[in-house]
């Protein structure tokens, strides 16, 4: 049985407009304060990092920060102290793991 294949994408469409809808994501261009107001954010980190070019935004959870922070300051075989002091200490701990950089184990009590 030979397929059709523009009934096919339309179905592919579909579910992918129903799944967008789901879980609340829209393409709706900013609104103009919005790009005024980041704008105003962007320049103030530059201000802030005393940097000239463009400092890059993204989302994340905070451990995506983190790991972001890791990534960026530190190069594997770079040395790290990490205190460990809850999950918060522990996650800094595997995040320089997993980028090759030794941590050293403070354990705060």
């Amino acid at each position: 049985m030979k397929r059709n294949i523009s009934s096919r994408l339309d179905r592919q469409c579909f579910r992918r407009r129903s799944f967008l809808k789901m879980v609340g994501a829209h393409h709706a261009p900013p609104e103009p304060e919005f790009e005024r107001i980041f704008a105003e954010i962007r320049e103030g980190l530059k201000y802030l990092s005393r940097r000239k070019n463009e400092v890059l935004t993204f989302t994340s959870s905070g451990t995506g920060a983190m790991e972001g922070a890791v990534s960026n300051i530190l190069s594997t075989g770079d040395k790290a102290i990490v205190v460990r002091g809850g999950k918060f200490g522990e996650r800094w701990g595997e995040i320089c793991k997993a980028y090759g950089i030794e941590s050293s184990r403070s354990i705060c009590m």
